[in-house]
């Protein structure tokens, strides 16, 4: 007897297929911040920052954002400022290169992404830092991070994502003569028996800190026939030359004391003589 078996098997192959495949728009923003220099006059910096998005083929094409900063780590109240130990600059950042419209809470960058037919875009925004003009400033790197906050719709919702920025504003020293001296004006008669004495003063703005020395360019000089001295004080009697000192970012005051010594005859050979000689002071820093 002859048994016979037969065997079989049915292997069913299920693909399943999508015309569509949903993701979500993924985005990011970032900036390369503000380096800039300051001397105390307004000075205006145009940087960028930049949103990187990526989506899948299934994904929206068009997403809108908007950007917001804070006000920094060291802000007061709503004016920007970066820190070097103790002392601050004020800045603030702005949408516009005329430092009209802010950038900061409740003032936002905002805008469209739009992918069109790619799959990754990137998207540039100008923005701007100003620093007022006027401020007294010690010499350093001051620096400041300020905190970008994005949102954007990634086809399902509204979502923020994070980045920062850095600001960094270099100071170098810098010293002024911020009020120019007046006249020294002896009045002196022939072979008189004391000496005359006379002054100006004069201003001079130098950042904080900064070691300068002042001098006249001659401390003694001869005008018609007659001996005369220029010294330099804090005071408006006597002084040395030259005078030190070092700066507070603002206006310090000074004293040149003219001498003429007694018992000088001169060369005037009229009633009245009139001279003049021009003297040049110097600051050094």
């Amino acid at each position: 007897m002859r048994n016979v078996f037969s065997s079989w098997s049915l292997v069913l192959l299920l693909m399943l297929s999508s015309a569509n495949v949903f993701g979500a728009i993924n985005c990011s923003v970032s900036s390369a911040g503000i380096n800039t220099a300051y001397t105390g006059a307004l000075s205006i910096n145009q940087t960028t920052l930049d949103i990187t998005c990526t989506r899948l083929s299934g994904d929206p094409a068009t997403s809108a954002y908007s950007v917001s900063a804070d006000n920094g780590i060291n802000a007061v109240g709503q004016v920007n400022r970066a820190s070097l130990g103790g002392n601050y600059l004020s800045y603030q950042e702005f949408q516009d290169s005329i430092c009209g419209t802010n950038w900061q809470p409740g003032s936002d960058i905002a805008g469209s992404i739009n992918f069109g037919s790619a799959l990754a875009v990137s998207v540039t925004v100008d923005y701007w830092a100003c620093l007022p003009a006027g401020q007294v400033y010690a010499v350093g790197s001051y620096n400041d991070t300020v905190l970008m906050t994005l949102t954007y719709n990634d086809g399902i919702g509204d979502v923020t994502t994070t980045g920062g920025h850095q600001v960094t504003i270099i100071t170098s020293p810098s010293c002024s003569i911020s009020t120019a001296p007046g006249v020294i004006a002896f009045s002196y008669t022939a072979l008189q028996n004391s000496a005359t004495s006379t002054s100006t003063t004069f201003g001079t703005t130098c950042s904080i800190d900064t070691s300068y020395s002042i001098s006249v360019d001659t401390a003694d000089g001869v005008i018609s026939g007659l001996q005369y001295s220029l010294r330099l004080n804090t005071a408006d009697t006597g002084g040395s030359n030259p005078l030190g000192s070092s700066g507070t970012g603002v206006e310090q005051n000074f004293y040149i004391n003219g001498t003429m010594p007694a018992s000088q005859a001169g060369s005037c050979t009229s009633a009245n003589c009139q001279d003049s000689v021009v003297h040049t002071l110097l600051i050094t820093y």
